[in-house]
């Protein structure tokens, strides 16, 4: 029983209470969830493991997962790697943009300005799921990676670190890789730009 771990993960629930439960990720990927109630009983019992209590769900139910009723625009979610470390308290906004991307990707609007760049541009969420390619990108990488996890892509690319730079390369072409936080009110993301050497 890892007391202080439980107690540790029901703190989580007084910045979300609006779900059920809190999502595990690990390497960006997710792996399932674990139930508020669980934690609950396992304090109670004297008796808990995180990864026993890790729910193998698919992603189409995690709605039904968090919340009992209607999902809830305003709520915070606790996401946790699979040693129970806090990685985020994410917003739905940020939930909708992993697990329900089409619905995301009809408010997501970017200015043409990006769409019309010279360079490559690409934009991920928090967990690396490409969001946004402008035309340069689409055209450096030969097809449509929207909606796939940022390590996929950036497997087709030779990758070397020179000094203070993150040099890529495809084919005979070499980028110079600029990488960008930015953070709304409710939503981290990541920009990347690939300028040509």
């Amino acid at each position: 029983m890892d007391e202080k771990l439980a107690k540790r993960l029901l703190s989580h629930f007084f910045k979300a209470p609006l779900v059920n439960a809190m999502l595990v990720f690990e390497d960006n990927s997710f792996l399932g969830a674990v139930l508020k109630k669980d934690i609950e009983r396992g304090i109670i019992e004297n008796n808990f493991n995180l990864f026993e209590n890790i729910n193998i769900i698919n992603e189409s139910e995690i709605l039904q997962v968090l919340f009992y009723h209607n999902p809830q625009k305003n709520a915070t979610i606790p996401v946790i790697d699979k040693g129970g470390n806090l990685i985020k308290i994410i917003s739905f906004t940020e939930f909708e943009s992993q697990f329900s991307l089409n619905r995301y990707l009809d408010k997501f609007k970017t200015d043409n300005v990006i769409e019309y760049l010279d360079h490559p541009v690409l934009i991920t969420n928090c967990f690396k799921k490409i969001l946004y390619l402008n035309r340069e990108a689409l055209k450096m990488i030969g097809e449509d990676f929207l909606g796939h996890k940022l390590s996929d892509l950036l497997k087709r690319f030779d990758i070397e670190i020179a000094s203070d730079r993150m040099i890529v390369s495809k084919d005979d072409n070499m980028y110079h890789l600029i990488i960008n936080y930015s953070s709304e009110e409710d939503f981290d993301y990541q920009v990347y730009q690939f300028f040509l050497i």
